[in-house]
């Protein structure tokens, strides 16, 4: 019998590619119904079926048309980074001096963190798109759909922030270094004490666990945009 931790080695990555592809159907079937709104095929939203529906006013037509634009845009890059299997890339593999010392530099791809970025952005559009069309009907709650956007507004300018710093994985003979969105961490390979495989949200994590009060453990958190308050700093690990 297969032991919880080699379960858990096959989910390496993500959900399995049956949820993606389900995912994938979705968002090609609502694609097509905002440009059937668009183009007057299909009754809008509230209308009975028939020859006598209003169908949408030429700003819904027009927001339902960028609606359908842009989710196209969010189907194919969520097509192409979960259902694509990019070929192995040696120029992210280097040997570099890092600290005065010859290190092995792994970049990782930025493919995963660009993802959710985007359609966050698009929602955020998606949102504001709504409200205008509201507005330009004289809706009274046109300013609902901002409100109900409004986290990820908040919380988008620090995603994007923390697109401008790679993810990097330094390996030298003194120690293990990492480099990711929410800051840089390093540890002496003597402070290690264990490594262990679990999954953050998705994906699987390799978590370097240094001794308590390791002398060598040194962590910089970024700083975030629009987020009151800075995070305590954490024990002495490192998440690849």
């Amino acid at each position: 019998m297969a032991t919880t931790q080699e379960r858990d080695l096959r989910r390496v990555g993500a959900s399995g590619p049956g949820v993606y592809r389900c995912v994938v159907v979705a968002d090609v079937l609502l694609v097509c119904w905002l440009a059937g709104l668009s183009a007057g095929l299909v009754p809008a939203p509230g209308d009975e079926p028939g020859p006598t529906a209003a169908g949408l006013t030429v700003p819904g037509r027009v927001a339902a048309g960028l609606a359908a634009v842009l989710w196209s845009a969010v189907t194919v890059s969520f097509h192409r980074n979960y259902l694509h299997v990019p070929a192995p890339d040696p120029a992210r593999v280097t040997v570099e001096v890092v600290d005065g010392e010859r290190a092995v530099v792994l970049v990782g791809r930025s493919t995963y963190r660009w993802q959710p970025v985007f359609a966050a952005a698009v929602v955020a559009g998606l949102a504001v798109l709504l409200a205008w069309v509201l507005g330009a009907a004289g809706t009274p709650g046109w300013w609902i759909a901002l409100v109900v956007v409004s986290p990820v507004l908040l919380g988008l300018p620090s995603r994007v922030a923390a697109l401008r710093h790679p993810l990097r994985l330094v390996l030298s003979p003194r120690g293990i270094g990492v480099t990711g969105p929410d800051g840089d961490g390093w540890l002496d390979w003597g402070d290690v004490r264990d490594v262990q495989l679990l999954h953050d949200s998705q994906w699987a994590v390799v978590r370097v666990i240094g001794a308590e009060r390791a002398a060598s453990w040194r962590h910089g958190a970024r700083r975030r945009v629009l987020v009151v308050g800075r995070r305590a700093p954490g024990p002495a690990r490192l998440d690849v």
